[in-house]
């Protein structure tokens, strides 16, 4: 199996090696389809993702007594575009969803554009971690001199009157 990741087209399918030693764990990706909240795994998507880790990696790469299936729900918005920034609703509520399949790929740069939106207590941001206990971070600033120009406004909750 592979020692590296792959996106194979025109199948859109992405094939991963998992953990950080060899262990023979793979990750195979790829699909979005809108079904609302129905998380049954389709088995066309099923036996079209193991048919294109056998054909680039042969037969034998892959066993299904192995494999653990699972379909992941990704919110989407209705325009296709994420929905980044503070609530219309509510004054301590900030958005950062809607990214569909884009989720990881975008995170890093969403997470950015809302520490800017949030950033009013210049450099430091409190968050209640799940056992409730503070976690306090500082944020160093980087310089944003060399960043383009983002219109956040295409991002915002409003044009869902969120």
């Amino acid at each position: 199996m592979p020692k590296a990741s792959y996106a194979f087209n025109p199948e859109n399918i992405c094939i991963t090696s998992l953990g950080r030693k060899s262990t023979g764990l793979v990750r195979i990706t790829g699909f979005s389809d809108l079904v609302g909240n129905d998380t049954k795994t389709i088995e066309s998507r099923k036996a079209a993702l193991i048919d294109v880790a056998k054909r680039y990696f042969g037969d034998n790469a892959y066993d299904d007594s192995k494999a653990n299936h699972w379909v992941g729900l990704r919110p989407v918005s209705a325009d296709d575009i994420p929905i980044i920034g503070k609530s219309t609703k509510f004054d301590n509520l900030y958005w950062n969803t809607g990214h569909g399949a884009r989720g990881v790929t975008f995170s890093l740069g969403s997470g950015k554009m809302l520490w800017n939106m949030m950033d009013n207590n210049k450099g430091k941001l409190i968050f209640i971690t799940p056992d409730y206990q503070f976690l306090q971070l500082t944020i160093v600033p980087i310089d944003s001199a060399n960043e383009p120009a983002i219109d956040y406004s295409r991002f915002s909750p409003d044009r869902f009157r969120m």
